[in-house]
């Protein structure tokens, strides 16, 4: 019976490890995704940025501004 209970509690020591281990993993990936989360908003807002440059000179916005200030 003894040696059930030993095993037992081997198994239990090594799942806490492995938990242990998985928790750690789960925080560095969460902190890598909020990593690549921010550098795709980034390029987003420099996409917009040159689309709505691009739509204001066609549209000849920028040269009307120019003549205003």
């Amino acid at each position: 019976m003894e040696d059930r209970v030993i095993r037992l509690e081997e198994r239990v020591n090594y799942h806490e490890k492995e938990i242990s281990e998985i928790k750690g993993t789960t925080k560095m990936l969460g902190e890598k995704l909020e990593s690549i989360n921010s550098t795709l908003r980034a390029v987003k807002n420099w996409i917009i940025g040159a689309v709505f440059l691009a739509v204001a000179q066609q549209l000849g916005i920028l040269n009307l501004l120019k003549a205003l200030f």
